[in-house]
């Protein structure tokens, strides 16, 4: 074997895999990739994550979270400040209507009263389409055995029956909530790498959903955060200072960049405003947060009510198969191999079982890295992994029928 340059200790060194240190994790994951924030609450939310999430899980381990009973009910102070938010915005459009009709004819009041709808306009969060837009919604009479599986998982944790079930081509599973009906997304690539067990806990996880409500789901907390930060990314300018684009004349350039000059006080002040909306909308978040954890460390703990917790973990395991699923299918579009479009992802299911001891222990570590996590709002898989050790001896498993 081949020293660590590191450390001198041996290293794992296999042809068709990473080399890396067991000894002090050098070249552990090479290609690493953070969470990155798609947008400014999700940015909040990391924030958030990275500095409580280790002391949240320490105050949780040994509790017995099944028995956490105040799990989706808001807070006095949650419900008085998303009421006073929504309060402000409902009396900028009326502000607005009151002035064009008293000061109808004028000039100066009907612009006033335009501006206050255009604040309102401004603040208005946008209308998302249906979560299943442009997918197919499969129900009981296209999956009939399917559904009896899901109708006996949601019985065995007293929880809503999902409502639609879509297959997607994503490396992920999730649960939507949309006019009042229930929806499951299963990716196609992840299902069929997991085992019978590994479904069920998977199911067990986004159907626990439907049961455990993230107190951020809540139409009133999750209406008053679309306020402040939609008002916030509206009126923050893309630019504090002057710049120009293209090819302009020496004295297009002055005239603009004086003019850009001017309003660089203008500028500051309005993202002084849009900082002070995203610092509203980032408190209503620090008032959610710890209980959108628990939420998710619950939903959790669904997963051992139908699965092993063998079964969990490897699940956690098989998340770091994207990339290889992803390699494959490039492959075997290179080849053209498009004769037996089905064994793309047994092909994968056998990368998984032929892989080598080595390379299993360097994605267990990969997972128990802190910062590692499914997406940006779920606690990082080394925790929920280690909750799971911990809260194992409070959960009595139900038994169901295997599933193909």
């Amino acid at each position: 074997m081949n020293p660590c340059p590191e450390c001198k200790a041996p290293l794992y060194d296999h042809p068709d895999y990473t080399q890396w240190c067991p000894a002090c994790d050098w070249n552990l994951q090479p290609d690493a990739e953070q969470n990155q924030a798609q947008n400014i609450f999700e940015y909040y939310y990391l924030k958030l994550s990275e500095k409580l999430g280790l002391e949240l899980f320490q105050v949780l381990k040994t509790q017995n979270l099944a028995n956490i009973t105040h799990l989706g009910k808001l807070s006095t102070g949650v419900r008085l400040f998303s009421i006073g938010v929504i309060f402000v915005y409902l009396s900028l459009i009326l502000t607005g209507l009151f002035c064009l009709w008293l000061f109808r004819g004028q000039v100066v009041g009907s612009l006033i009263g335009l501006m206050f709808l255009g604040f309102a306009f401004l603040a208005t969060p946008k209308r998302q389409p249906p979560p299943y837009a442009g997918q197919t919604v499969l129900d009981a009479t296209n999956l009939p055995m399917f559904y009896s599986l899901l109708q006996l998982c949601a019985t065995a944790l007293n929880t809503p029956q999902p409502d639609g079930v879509i297959f997607t081509p994503e490396f992920n599973a999730s649960v939507s909530i949309y006019q009042k009906k229930r929806y499951l997304f299963i990716g196609l690539p992840l299902w069929s790498v997991l085992n019978t067990e590994e479904k069920l806990a998977l199911l067990g996880h986004e159907i626990g959903h439907l049961a455990h409500n993230d107190p951020m789901q809540q139409r009133l907390p999750d209406f008053a955060m679309n306020i402040l930060f939609r008002t916030g990314d509206a009126i923050c300018p893309d630019n504090l200072a002057p710049h120009y684009e293209g090819n302009l004349f020496y004295e297009d350039k002055m005239i603009q960049s004086f003019a850009e000059i001017l309003l660089i006080p203008f500028n500051w002040l309005l993202a002084l405003i849009a900082h002070g909306f995203w610092g509203l909308g980032h408190l209503l978040l620090r008032w959610l947060w710890a209980d959108s954890q628990r939420a998710e460390y619950r939903t959790d703990l669904n997963s051992l009510r139908l699965a092993s917790l063998s079964a969990c973990l490897t699940g956690f395991e098989k998340f770091t198969l994207e990339p290889e699923i992803h390699e494959i299918a490039r492959q075997r579009i290179r080849k053209k191999q498009t004769e037996k479009p089905g064994s793309l992802f047994e092909e994968t299911l056998t990368h998984w079982q032929n892989m080598p001891s080595s390379e299993h222990e360097r994605r267990r570590r990969i997972l128990e890295k802190e910062k590692h996590r499914v997406d940006s709002t779920h606690p990082t898989t080394a925790f929920r992994m280690e909750m799971l050790k911990f809260q194992a001896e409070y959960i009595q498993r139900q038994e169901l029928p295997l599933i193909n």
